[in-house]
């Protein structure tokens, strides 16, 4: 739909009567389920937001062309001064998945009202193991997005501390301890990891793991 179609519709609502609004929100509804079920959804949004910005990320040309469908039937473009090819999710979070654009969406609210992996993916109807693949998708893309934000003006900073979570780590450089319990020694130390947290004055966040323990300044001048 265009801007403009969006924003008349907008305008309209204030002078719909009850019996009207009732109505269009059935017609919406009905829409909403329609498209956010279609496999090609999630596709169709992430088109919408590259087609005015189409171009290499290898080399940086706007000298891209189509190039073919994939057999799961996704667009492959190719760059004529490089040679490289890729499909329309690259380098997306939903990149070779299936699932529909509902469901993402879900998931997505499910992280930002703290949700566990198990909770979420109960509730939402994936397996565990995609929930944590999922998790981690987005946080990486959280990342990449903070660092191509500068912050400017009045910046404030501060730092929070989590305990050091070693799952996995063969032999443990420390004593076994059970979960959801205080580190063996009082206070901060190096069985913490400290986060850097900074907002400026146009509201941009910087949240950046700087060192174990108590920081050192200059790896809060370097984050």
């Amino acid at each position: 739909m265009h801007t403009q179609e969006l924003k008349s519709i907008r305008q309209a609502l204030p002078t719909l009567f009850a019996d009207e609004i009732v109505d269009l929100k059935k017609d919406i509804d009905c829409e909403v389920n329609h498209k956010t079920a279609s496999k090609d959804a999630l596709h169709q949004v992430i088109k919408k937001e590259r087609k005015a910005k189409l171009y290499c990320e290898h080399c940086g040309s706007t000298h891209v062309v189509k190039n073919g469908l994939t057999p799961s039937k996704r667009q492959k473009y190719r760059c004529v001064d490089c040679g490289k090819s890729y499909t329309d999710t690259h380098k997306s979070i939903t990149a070779s998945s299936k699932k529909a654009y509902h469901v993402w969406e879900s998931f997505i609210e499910c992280m930002m009202n703290g949700l566990s992996l198990r909770k979420t993916a109960a509730l939402i109807d994936i397996s565990t193991t995609t929930a944590f693949h999922w998790r981690h998708k987005v946080m990486e893309a959280m990342k990449q997005f903070d660092k191509n934000r500068l912050l400017t003006g009045n910046i404030q900073i501060d730092e929070t501390y989590f305990l050091l979570n070693m799952k996995g780590t063969r032999p443990l450089p420390r004593k076994a301890k059970k979960r959801k319990i205080s580190s063996h020694k009082r206070g901060v130390s190096n069985e913490h990891i400290c986060v850097l947290t900074a907002i400026d004055s146009n509201d941009q966040l910087l949240i950046e793991l700087i060192d174990q323990g108590n920081p050192q300044a200059n790896k809060i001048t370097q984050a």
